[in-house]
C-alpha cells in the first residue's frame, strides 16, 4: 500500500553505514575532470595510488599520485597537469625511498619518454629523459628487483609504420646497461608489460600483431639481456593485452584479455594461465561470456593463489539505469581452480559503472583494489572518479558475502555529501512502514520524481512509481522480509539519489 501524508519534515540526517570500519569503499574527486586510478601499491604506512585522466575540464591529459592511509583517508596528492601520457595500467614503481613514474609527453610536434622521480611524500625530485622522439610513443611500466630496473616502451616505426617495443635495463643506481627490441615475427605489438624476476632477469609480455593474427607472447630474459625462452599462445582475432606476475620459483601467473565478434554478438573470452619457469604452459582456462567482462590485473597472493580484477556486466542486478558494470574480483588456486568470485557495485550516487584496474594484498591478507566509478548525477559534467576499495581475504565487506555485493561508499563526490542529499527515509531500522521525503530547506530541481525499491541482490521489491517531492510518501513494508533495501529516487528518468534502509 502506498499513501501520501502532508506534513513538514525537520532536517533529519540518517546515519547509514553498510561497511565496517576495517573494510570500505571510497571515491575521490579531485575536480580536474574525468579521473581514474590505474595502480595501487601497498606501502609500510598506507597505499600509493596512481591517478590518470583528463584535467582542466577534460582539455588535457594529466596524472599523478595520491597516498591513502589504510582506512582510505587521503594523506597527500601530487597531481601533475601537463600533456603527459602515462601508461593506462601501472606506470609507477617504488625503488628504495623514491617513487618513479614512466611517462611519455608531447613537446612541439613529437612525443618523448621520461622517468619522473618523487619522494615518499609526493614531492617532485627529478626527470630523466630516454629513448627518442616519434609521432606515436607509449611509455609502459617500470619493474625492479635487487639487481636491475626495467623500463618498457613502445613507438611507431616511421619506415614500416608498425608498432615496435623495446625493453631497457638499468642497474640500481640508474646507470644504463642494455636495450632490446621485442623479438620474433610478432613484434608489431599491442600493449606490453615487464616484470622483474627474482633471479635478476625479467619477463616481458605483449600481444604481437600480424594482420588478423594476434598472439600473447611472453619472453624471458636474464639480467644481461639474453633471451632464455619465448612462449606464445595461439592466434586470436581481436586479442588485447596480456599481463604476468611471478612466483618465487620463477613460474608465472597471467591473464590474456580477448574480444571476439561472432555474427554480430560480442564475446569476451578472458584467459587465466600459469607457466612454469621454462615457459611451458601448466594450464590455461577461459572464462567465456557474451557480456563485457574484462580482466585488467593479476597478482599472486602470499599463499600462491592467483587474484584477478577487472569489470563485469554479467550480474543479476537489474537497475533501470542502463548497463550495470560491476567491479570484478576472482580468486584461483595455483592449479587454476576457482575459489570464489565477487561483483562489487557501489550505487551511492546512482553509480552504474564500476571498474577495478589494479589490486594488491596487504600483510594481513586483506585485499585492496583501485579503479574508477561513474555516477549518473544530472548536474555532474565529469562523472568518472577515482575508486578504491578494501576487502577481506575472501573478497568481502562483511563475513559470508555472496557473489553480488552492493554497497554505499563512505566518501562521495564533492557537492553530494550525506548531509547535502535532499531526500531522507525514516525510521531505519523500520518494521511495518517507512516514510520517504525531502529535507526541510533543501532546494529541489523541478521535474518528475519517481521511486523504486531494490533488495541487497538488486531484485525489484517495489516497482517504480511517481511521488510528489514536496510531500512525504509512506510505504507499506509489512510484507517485506528483514534485510537491507535501497530506495532509488529518479528525476526525469535519471537516477538522482539512493537511500539505504534496513528492516529489522
Amino acid at each position: 500500500m502506498l499513501r501520501t501524508i502532508i506534513l513538514s519534515i525537520s532536517a533529519l540526517i540518517l546515519c547509514q553505514n553498510l561497511l565496517s570500519a576495517q573494510y570500505w569503499s571510497k571515491r575521490y574527486d579531485f575536480q580536474q575532470g574525468n579521473e581514474n586510478a590505474t595502480q595501487i601499491i601497498p606501502m609500510a604506512d598506507g597505499l600509493l595510488v596512481h591517478v590518470s585522466g583528463l584535467c582542466d575540464q577534460n582539455k588535457r591529459i594529466c596524472g599523478g599520485l595520491i597516498k591513502l592511509d589504510f582506512d582510505g583517508n587521503l594523506m597527500w596528492k601530487s597531481i601533475y597537469l601537463d600533456t603527459l601520457d602515462t601508461n593506462t595500467l601501472g606506470p609507477a614503481a617504488i625503488i628504495g625511498d623514491t617513487i618513479f613514474l614512466n611517462v611519455s609527453y608531447f613537446y612541439v610536434d613529437s612525443l618523448y619518454f621520461s622517468i619522473l622521480a618523487y619522494d615518499l611524500q609526493g614531492n617532485y625530485l627529478s626527470r630523466r629523459d630516454y629513448g627518442f622522439p616519434s609521432t606515436k610513443n607509449w611509455a609502459r611500466n617500470i619493474s625492479a628487483n635487487e639487481k636491475r630496473i626495467y623500463v618498457v616502451y613502445q613507438y611507431r616505426d616511421l619506415t614500416t609504420l608498425k608498432y615496435r617495443g623495446r625493453l631497457r635495463a638499468y642497474d640500481r643506481k640508474w646507470a644504463f646497461l642494455w636495450e632490446r627490441e621485442f623479438p620474433g615475427a610478432h613484434n608489431n605489438c599491442s600493449i606490453s608489460h615487464v616484470t622483474a624476476m627474482p633471479d635478476g632477469g625479467a619477463a616481458l609480455a605483449y600481444t604481437g600483431v600480424e594482420s588478423f593474427d594476434r598472439r600473447a607472447v611472453v619472453v624471458r630474459y636474464d639480467e644481461d639481456g639474453n633471451v632464455l625462452w619465448t612462449s606464445a599462445f595461439p592466434k586470436a582475432y581481436e586479442a588485447d593485452f596480456v599481463r604476468i606476475e611471478p612466483y618465487p620459483d620463477g613460474s608465472l601467473a597471467g591473464i590474456w584479455n580477448i574480444d571476439t565478434f561472432v555474427l554480430g554478438y560480442s564475446f569476451s573470452p578472458q584467459m587465466a594461465f600459469k607457466m612454469d619457469a621454462t615457459g611451458q604452459i601448466e594450464w590455461a582456462k577461459f572464462e567465456i561470456t557474451k557480456y563485457l567482462q574484462h580482466y585488467y590485473h593479476v597478482f599472486v597472493a602470499k599463499n600462491g593463489d592467483i587474484i584477478i580484477s577487472g569489470k563485469d556486466d554479467n550480474s543479476s542486478v537489474a537497475l533501470p539505469i542502463g548497463t550495470v558494470m560491476a567491479g570484478y574480483v576472482r580468486r584461483l588456486r595455483p592449479d587454476g581452480e576457482l575459489l570464489w568470485e565477487r561483483r562489487v557495485m557501489d550505487f551511492s550516487q546512482g553509480d552504474h559503472k564500476n571498474y577495478l584496474y589494479s589490486g594488491a594484498e596487504l600483510d594481513n591478507g586483506d585485499l585492496v583494489f583501485a579503479g574508477e566509478i561513474a555516477d549518473s548525477l544530472p548536474d555532474d559534467p565529469y562523472p568518472y572518479n577515482v575508486w578504491v576499495v578494501r576487502l577481506d581475504s575472501m573478497g568481502c565487506f562483511a563475513p559470508n558475502c555472496g557473489t553480488e555485493q552492493i554497497l554505499t561508499s563512505t566518501q562521495n563526490a564533492p557537492g553530494v555529501q550525506e548531509d547535502e542529499k535532499p531526500f531522507i527515509a525514516f525510521p531505519s531500522p523500520f518494521n511495518a512502514y517507512i516514510i520517504v521525503g525531502s529535507k526541510l530547506g533543501k532546494p529541489l530541481p523541478a521535474g518528475r520524481y519517481q521511486i523504486a525499491v531494490f533488495d541487497l541482490l538488486g531484485k525489484i521489491v517495489m516497482d517504480e512509481r511517481q511521488i510528489d517531492p514536496q510531500q512525504v510518501t509512506e510505504l507499506d513494508t509489512s510484507a517485506w522480509p528483514s534485510g537491507t533495501y535501497f530506495i532509488q529516487v529518479r528525476l526525469d528518468g535519471a537516477v538522482f539519489q539512493y537511500l539505504k534502509v534496513v528492516k529489522s
